[in-house]
């Protein structure tokens, strides 16, 4: 077009970042990373704050089936409770509160409606320390197999 200059695209030349070292921890030997077993046992581990207190079961019964709600858990159960919620494998989550019997204790809450049946087992998992408040919304009508629900 007229009137119109072209000019040349300037080429930025790259750029080069700087190249980083690594520097060993003051306590680390200089062979390598490994700790010494003094600087391990000092290392706080984070999975301990999700650790329970240390309280007695609540024993509880449903329909006849006595259950004891466990109110003590490490760090790790306290996140596979939670990796079990979210995944909706409320099964394995009741199983880590209770134990064996839940399998037991789902087909008992199954035979109840579906709000009454997230309303209980909010209840043990608020009792077991877990969790606060309800974090079960009420189930899906095919989680309990309730007639004309979808497989």
């Amino acid at each position: 077009m007229p009137g119109t200059r072209k000019t040349a695209a300037k080429k930025a030349a790259p750029r080069k970042a700087a190249s980083r070292t690594a520097h060993p921890a003051p306590d680390a030997p200089a062979g390598g990373p490994a700790a010494t077993p003094e600087a391990e046992a000092n290392r706080f581990d984070l999975l301990s704050v999700l650790d329970t207190e240390s309280l007695e079961p609540i024993q509880a019964t449903f329909r006849g089936i006595d259950v004891d709600i466990r109110r003590s858990f490490t760090g790790e159960e306290a996140v596979r409770f939670m990796a079990h919620v979210a995944a909706t494998r409320l099964d394995a989550a009741l199983e880590i509160i209770v134990g064996e019997v839940a399998s037991e204790l789902l087909q008992a809450l199954a035979e109840l409606s579906v709000t009454h049946c997230s309303a209980l087992l909010n209840k043990v998992f608020e009792m077991s320390g877990l969790t606060e408040g309800e974090i079960v919304a009420p189930l899906p009508a095919s989680y309990t197999g309730m007639a004309g629900a979808q497989p």
